[in-house]
């Protein structure tokens, strides 16, 4: 039910569902929020630059503190974007690289 919300929205669902997560170095950095089966979850993703949503850490709240828990889950969604960015920035350069060496393939 919640991949048919998001993808019949994408980057415009909003509130209460989707909000932006603050202490991210990403600006784009958001929460998907949702309860189920008593359990409150968050998942955090972001859009990359060609504008694919990347899920990145999920996790249950309920019963934790609450700045702990947004701490962890922002340290570790800011690594493993940055990962990715990393990814495709390098993936990118290997295109170029082979580009200019054998031409650009039409």
């Amino acid at each position: 039910m919640r991949r048919d919300c998001s993808s019949s929205s994408g980057p415009n669902l909003g509130r209460p569902t989707v909000d932006t997560l603050k202490g991210s170095r990403h600006a784009n950095m958001k929460e998907l929020r949702f309860d189920w089966e008593g359990e409150v979850w968050r998942v955090v993703f972001a859009f990359d630059p060609k504008r694919r949503a990347v899920l990145l850490v999920g996790g249950d709240k309920a019963g934790v503190d609450k700045k702990r828990f947004y701490k962890r889950l922002v340290a570790v969604a800011d690594e493993r974007f940055d990962r990715h960015l990393a990814s495709l920035r390098a993936k990118s350069d290997r295109r170029a690289g082979k580009e200019k060496r054998h031409g650009k393939k039409s």
